[in-house]
This record gives structure tokens, C-alpha cells and sequence, in this order.
């Protein structure tokens, strides 16, 4: 499987995989759904998510770091959006669903991870695609996929399969909460 899977498709796969899974939170939380449901789900979006992040900072910011032609201030903000999100998945880990403040909150991890994913797939994403070549892009997305093996979560996509390489659209990033 080595060199079939570049490193944008990894990403962008990801990227679709929280997509869904903060698309049925969103429903989840518009219906009556038991506080376990709400759990269930929100476990398997904290790993998903704890997953990619450490798959990026592991992987490919500090590879990103090295290239020319990728801006360094969106490898550094990129990191930054990490921290923050490190943070609540953290707080979120050690909550009980029935506290009051942990949908809020994951709520507000849910907005700002779409934030941050609609960033990279406009800015880095582009650069990554200009500033590496064909094999090297494939080299990449091989070592994102063995970091991910080695953290002990395997892609949620056969091989073979592609991400879309369209952007998070706009209504992606709406509020999770109609605010009025």
C-alpha cells in the first residue's frame, strides 16, 4: 500500500470523517437522544480527533516546517488551533456527559475543529500540493498513515478510496447551535 494514498487525501479524509461525525452530533442533539447515545458519540469524536491531531504535529507540521514555499505563520497558527483544542478534548476526556457544560463545550470543540480544517484545506492544504512533488506528497501521506497505525487507530478508508479535494463548505462552519 505504500505510496498510494497521498499526504492531502490523508488529511482531506480525515477531514471528512470529523465532518460526519459533528454533522450526527448536530442531529443527535436536535432529537431526543439518551445522554449515552450523546457519549458514544462523543468518545468516538474525541478519538478521531485526538488521532489527527497527533498524526499532524507528529508527522506533518514538522516536515511542513522544512519546506520551502510553505508559510511558516500557518504551520505555527495551525499548531496554535491544536493547543486550544488539545485543551478542551482534554477537559472533555475527563467530564461526564451529564455535566451541564460538556455538550457546550463540545459544541465549541466541534466549531472551532471545523474552523481550523476549513483554514488548512484554503491556505496549507494549497501550498502543500505547489511545494512538493508527486512522490514526496505520496512519502507523506505514507508516514501520516503509519503514525496513525503506530497511535493505534486505523484510516476509516479502504484502500483505494479518495477524499473529496473540495473545501469545507461554508455551511460546514455554521454554529452547531442556531444562535438568534
Amino acid at each position: 500500500m505504500k505510496g498510494k494514498r497521498d499526504a492531502v487525501s490523508v488529511i482531506m479524509n480525515d477531514h471528512r470523517t470529523l465532518q460526519l461525525l459533528f454533522r450526527r452530533f448536530d442531529r443527535a442533539l436536535s432529537q431526543v437522544t439518551s445522554l449515552e447515545e450523546i457519549d458514544l458519540l462523543a468518545r468516538e469524536i474525541l478519538q478521531e480527533l485526538a488521532t489527527h491531531t497527533a498524526m499532524e504535529e507528529q508527522v506533518l507540521y514538522p516536515r511542513l516546517r522544512e519546506v520551502d514555499g510553505v508559510q511558516e505563520p500557518l504551520v505555527l497558527v495551525s499548531l496554535e488551533q491544536h493547543h486550544v483544542g488539545k485543551l478542551l478534548l482534554d477537559e472533555l476526556d475527563a467530564m461526564n456527559p451529564a455535566d451541564e457544560r460538556f455538550i457546550p463545550k463540545l459544541i465549541v470543540l466541534a466549531e472551532s475543529t471545523l474552523e481550523h480544517m476549513a483554514d488548512e484545506e484554503h491556505d496549507l492544504l494549497p501550498q502543500i500540493k505547489r511545494q512538493l512533488s508527486r512522490d514526496e506528497l505520496n512519502a507523506l501521506g505514507d508516514d501520516l498513515l503509519e503514525a496513525r497505525s503506530a497511535l493505534g487507530q486505523q484510516s476509516l478508508f479502504g484502500p483505494g478510496e479518495k477524499a473529496s479535494t473540495q473545501p469545507v463548505p461554508r455551511e460546514e462552519r455554521r454554529p452547531l447551535i442556531r444562535r438568534s
